[in-house]
């Protein structure tokens, strides 16, 4: 239980290099416009699944860029409607908490989402905050299983030569592709999330569970303010 509380507070402690950051829901998650990397022609239409990562990509390019001016505040209300628009934060908030998504109130729920989210926008605030010449390369785009499709991108650093691996998992609500789940390097942010939340409800409940994701979002908020970025 106590190793699940480290693994909250560790994360609003993180440094920004892309490397780790882009592994948050955050989350969590990089396609630069078409015209910043190669992407597929169908891209351009908004109603494919990679102009609705491109959506939220374009606009994180362009918040770390202004990423000093904006600070975090300014960062959190550019970001907050494009990853609502792009995330189906409801579902992934559901998923995360698994079995006991079904033992909670209406009530529960709603707030549970609305924290949810609050942090999933916190985290990209914090750290998208500069923007040092890194790209995105188009790699392969697949169907899979129960009509989700799979995108996948390298992220290259400026110098063209390190690389890491994106996979972006994506499926359609009321006819609009959405992002449910982020892999990198083989790691799922989805998987990471649920085994942290359902494990702190198991041993201590919902309640601990919201205060902990509150006083993250709360502590990165205010570590922002203090350091004036």
């Amino acid at each position: 239980m106590h190793k699940s509380s480290e693994n909250l507070n560790d994360r609003s402690n993180h440094d920004h290099d892309l490397s780790t950051l882009l592994l948050v829901f955050l989350p969590v998650i990089c396609l630069f416009s078409s015209i910043l990397f190669d992407t597929p022609l169908h891209a351009q239409s908004k109603t494919d699944p990679g102009a609705v990562v491109d959506e939220l990509q374009s606009t994180l390019i362009e918040v770390m860029k202004e990423g000093p001016e904006l600070l975090y505040s300014g960062r959190y209300e550019r970001l907050e409607p494009i990853i609502n628009n792009t995330h189906q934060i409801p579902y992934i908030a559901r998923l995360t908490v698994s079995k006991y998504w079904k033992e909670m109130s209406d009530d529960d729920k709603d707030l549970f989402q609305s924290t949810f989210s609050k942090m999933v926008v916190s985290n990209y605030a914090s750290r998208f905050q500069k923007y040092k010449g890194e790209y995105f390369k188009f790699v392969s785009e697949d169907f899979m299983k129960r009509g989700m499709v799979i995108l996948v991108f390298d992220l290259y650093w400026a110098n063209g030569i390190d690389s890491i691996r994106f996979n972006y998992i994506l499926r359609q609500f009321d006819g609009k592709w959405k992002i449910v789940n982020i892999i990198v390097k083989g790691v799922s942010d989805l998987a990471l999330k649920r085994a942290e939340f359902t494990s702190v409800i198991e041993n201590e409940g919902l309640e601990k569970l919201l205060e902990r994701i509150t006083n993250n979002t709360d502590e990165i908020r205010l570590k922002h303010k203090e350091q004036g970025t």
